[in-house]
C-alpha cells in the first residue's frame, strides 16, 4: 500500500488567479524571541490545491462547512485527459464511477508558474455528460474546470448546480502515477464557516499489484 499526496503546498506569493488575494505567510511570533512560533496566513479560499463548494457559484448552494465530512472522499477512477486541450464528451464516455480524477498535465511546472494562462478545462457538454452519469465528484490537475475564455462559467454552474463537487489544482506529477487505476482518495478541506471553497490536503491510497 502506498499513500500518494496529490496536494501542492501553500507558499507566499505563489501562483494565483488575477484578482484573488496574493498569498502571504509571515511570522508573527518567533521561537528565539517569543518562545514559540506562530504564522499569519493571508490567502483566498481557492489557493493551491482546493475544493469548490456549491455556494462558489450557486445561490443558496451548500458551503464547505455544510457538506458531509467525507463529501470529497471515496473510491475514485483516474483517467488520462492529456491528449487534448480540454476534457470533452469523448473523454467523459469512459467514466464509470461516481468520482473521477482527470490527468491533464496542466500543472506539471507548478512551482515555475507565475500566472494562469492556458490550461485544460471541462467543456459544458462534458460537464452535462458527467451530471447525466450521476458523477458526484470531479477532480483535475488544472487550475480550474472552466475555460479561461468563458466568463459565463458553464462548467462550474453545471457541476455545482447539480451538487457535483470539484477539486482543482491536484499535483500533475502525482496524478499521472494513478492513470487508469481506481484508488481511495481522501480530501479534507478546512471547516471554514459559510465558505465557497477551501485549500485541502488530498491523498490517494494505492494498493500496488
Amino acid at each position: 500500500m502506498r499513500i500518494i499526496d496529490l496536494s501542492y503546498d501553500i507558499r507566499a506569493n505563489m501562483v494565483h488567479f488575477k484578482g484573488d488575494p496574493v498569498p502571504n505567510i509571515k511570522n508573527v511570533k518567533v521561537l528565539e524571541k517569543d518562545g514559540y512560533n506562530v504564522k499569519e496566513l493571508y490567502l483566498g479560499t481557492h489557493t493551491s490545491t482546493h475544493v469548490d463548494a456549491p455556494s462558489h457559484f450557486i445561490k443558496n448552494g451548500k458551503s464547505v462547512d455544510e457538506l458531509d465530512t467525507l463529501a470529497y472522499s471515496g473510491y475514485v477512477q483516474v483517467l488520462d485527459a492529456s491528449s487534448s486541450d480540454f476534457i470533452d464528451e469523448k473523454i467523459v464516455k469512459d467514466v464509470f464511477m461516481e468520482r473521477v480524477f482527470f490527468y491533464t498535465g496542466s500543472n506539471r511546472n507548478w512551482y515555475r508558474m507565475t500566472e494562469f494562462k492556458k490550461f485544460s478545462y471541462i467543456t459544458e457538454g462534458a460537464a452535462k455528460a458527467l451530471v447525466k452519469k450521476n458523477v458526484k465528484l470531479v477532480g483535475l490537475d488544472s487550475p480550474s474546470v472552466e475555460d479561461p475564455e468563458n466568463a459565463k462559467f458553464p462548467a462550474h454552474k453545471t457541476l455545482l448546480g447539480n451538487n457535483t463537487l470539484i477539486i482543482e489544482n491536484l499535483n500533475s506529477r502525482k496524478v499521472k502515477i494513478l492513470i487508469n487505476k481506481v484508488v481511495f482518495a481522501i480530501a479534507l478541506p478546512l471547516k471554514i464557516f459559510n465558505s465557497d471553497g477551501s485549500p485541502a490536503r488530498v491523498i490517494a491510497i494505492l494498493w500496488d499489484d
